[in-house]
């Protein structure tokens, strides 16, 4: 029997000032696919409700706001149990569909053996890695998983790394397929910080949240070994960690940067060359720091 019917789910804290384009671009779909929008708010401090108070009449989206912030990993849970199609897709709030987005999302499932469908992903050394914003879930799959593992959440930032991965591979480890949604284009806004402290927030928590390769090591150890490139059973070369911090992870020019493109510093003389590189060597050595707080919350070693 085909599949009729999606349920989208977004996950929102604090991005009121992007929610409404990212609704509207939904709301927007050409697609012959009934569906409907799951909305969850995880207790955002901003205007968020009053964003969500101007769709509660529309009937094709859903809303439910937690009385405490409790994570991605957390509030997408809520969001699956609470869909009524057989596919649930995860959409983060700040990325902005294309119009032909569902149809490219929901196609993959016409083969009954597809559990996954995404647009995301990342290729280390042949092996495809799924999982993140814009992936589609057969939600019977995702039950019979056990929803994401909230254990991903690095406390007490209550900000969720990995999880999509961990999920993905415990479906394909139940014999489905993944598959990659080709034509799904949507796209990612990133807001860059602009202050010097929002900025140094934003590197610490890019680095607090690699505890979570400790779990995903632990739970998968021999596709983990792959995506994160670990040597002798528990040690992740430091120049790999150097490449990712100073943009040189895909051959990129120097800079201070994250894998989501966000650039801080960029070298181009001497004096900034010379900070990029200085900042890139303390990444690594938080990273190892982090990592070994991870090796003790998790009970498995990982530097």
């Amino acid at each position: 029997m085909a599949i009729k019917g999606a349920s989208i789910i977004v996950a929102t804290y604090n991005r009121a000032y992007l929610l409404k384009q990212v609704l509207n671009a939904l709301l927007k779909q050409k697609t012959k696919y009934s569906y409907e929008i799951i909305v969850v708010n995880d207790n955002s401090k901003d205007r968020t409700e009053d964003v969500l108070n101007q769709y509660r009449n529309d009937r094709r989206i859903r809303i439910i706001s937690l009385k405490k912030t409790m994570g991605p990993a957390v509030t997408r849970n809520v969001g699956f149990k609470a869909a009524k199609y057989p596919v649930a897709i995860v959409m983060d709030d700040d990325c902005i569909a294309g119009d032909n987005w569902l149809n490219s999302m929901m196609k993959p499932f016409s083969d009954k053996k597809v559990g996954v469908s995404s647009h995301y992903y990342v290729k280390v050394n042949g092996e495809y890695f799924y999982g993140g914003t814009s992936t589609a879930y057969l939600a019977e799959a995702v039950k019979a998983a056990g929803y994401f593992d909230y254990r991903f959440t690095a406390l007490p930032i209550n900000f969720t790394f990995r999880e999509d991965t961990d999920l993905v591979l415990r479906i394909k480890e139940m014999g489905y397929k993944v598959a990659y949604a080709k034509g799904a284009n949507f796209l990612h806004v990133h807001k860059l910080p602009t202050k010097l402290r929002d900025k140094v927030k934003y590197l610490l928590t890019r680095i607090w949240i690699h505890q979570a390769d400790v779990l995903l090591y632990k739970k998968h150890p021999d596709k983990a070994k792959i995506l994160l490139g670990v040597n002798a059973g528990f040690f992740i070369p430091p120049l790999s960690d150097y490449k990712k911090a100073t943009g040189l992870w895909e051959g990129a020019t120097l800079s201070v940067s994250s894998p989501q493109g966000v650039a801080f510093i960029r070298g181009g003389n001497l004096l900034s060359t010379f900070l990029v590189m200085t900042i890139g060597i303390a990444y690594v050595f938080f990273m190892k720091l982090v990592r070994l707080y991870g090796s003790i919350r998790y009970g498995k070693l990982l530097l």
